[in-house]
């Protein structure tokens, strides 16, 4: 019986590229950001975030929540410890610790929206936009190496990033400081990952069990975002199983291909 040939490895493009990719997206986005804060769910997102930082408690003070609709709208008035938690998932309240913490550390002090004059909202829209820009660049760098996975050239993952992130709806969301980019980050970041999966178990090279376990926990990091998106965690785990028990593994000891 003969023995499977070993499957070749999946190239990422030149790492040349990234470098050029990352000045291009990085001065693109720097010239477009937003000059005023986003309103709407993102505030009372990181309302939550604040009071975790200042107080070490996930949830927010009263005579801010109330501020932000009636009960229920952003809020829900826990009937325990009358306590008042952002209907968004934990994760979304994380995601704003990196910029704030810095605001903190830079301004010392951490306010609430409506405790800001001009300037310190300026300040504050500047470190979101910095922090949107680093997770653009993490973003463009994954969509980078996928296309490279999936064969495409240099010069062609360059061009379908671009166009993925400038080209689409993509744009709005790079630009406003919500979580969808977050969001859409882990997504792709979980997807990337499946396919090294995959490429590392056909070659039997590689990590594979680690890059299926980086896959699955995203998800479950994607699910803390948005509740909805738990049905993708055991779709995960199966996609991971099916693959692993459907797809054989190169033989390491194959002579290589035209041997013999």
């Amino acid at each position: 019986m003969n023995r499977p040939e070993r499957m070749p490895a999946a190239e990422p493009p030149d790492r040349r590229w990234p470098w050029l990719l990352w000045l291009v997206t990085g001065g693109l986005l720097l010239l477009t950001m937003p000059r005023f804060l986003y309103v709407g769910d993102p505030l009372t997102i990181r309302a939550t975030t604040i009071h975790l930082l200042r107080e070490a408690d996930l949830s927010a003070p009263s005579e801010v929540a109330t501020r932000f609709g009636e009960r229920g709208q952003h809020f829900y008035q826990h009937p325990g410890n009358q306590r008042w938690y952002s209907k968004y998932g934990v994760l979304n309240a994380l995601a704003y610790v990196p910029p704030l913490l810095v605001e903190s550390f830079v301004s010392g002090e951490l306010r609430h929206y409506h405790q800001l004059d001009d300037t310190q909202l300026a300040t504050r829209g500047l470190w979101l936009n910095l922090w949107n820009v680093l997770l653009s660049l993490i973003l463009a760098t994954y969509l980078y190496y996928l296309a490279g996975l999936h064969g495409g050239s240099p010069r062609a993952a360059w061009w379908f990033v671009l166009l993925a992130l400038f080209g689409t709806f993509l744009w709005h969301y790079l630009r406003a400081q919500t979580v969808e980019i977050f969001q859409v980050l882990l997504f792709t970041a979980a997807y990337y990952h499946f396919v090294r999966f995959s490429d590392q178990w056909r070659r039997d090279a590689g990590r594979p069990a680690l890059q299926a376990a980086a896959a699955v926990g995203l998800l479950g990091l994607l699910s803390l975002a948005k509740t909805v998106y738990v049905v993708l965690l055991p779709l995960g785990l199966l996609l991971v199983a099916a693959y692993a028990w459907t797809v054989p593994r190169a033989d390491r000891h194959a002579p290589p291909a035209g041997a013999g």
